[in-house]
């Protein structure tokens, strides 16, 4: 079906989703996650997830 799957998520139960996206993203997240997973790309604010987003739609 050729879809492009684009996941985010904030704590330890949306890891596997991340991890089997075609995309994967944190989106404000406790530090022990992201110290825990430090290759997941992390957003902070609705501005960079919204850049986050719209990067990821335009490639």
């Amino acid at each position: 079906m050729n879809y492009q799957v684009i996941a985010f998520g904030d704590s330890y139960n949306d890891i596997g989703m991340i991890q089997e996206a075609d995309q994967g993203f944190f989106f404000r997240p406790p530090a022990s996650v992201t110290t825990d997973f430090p290759a997941i790309p992390v957003t902070q604010t609705y501005g960079e997830l919204k850049t986050m987003l719209l990067s990821l739609l335009d490639a």
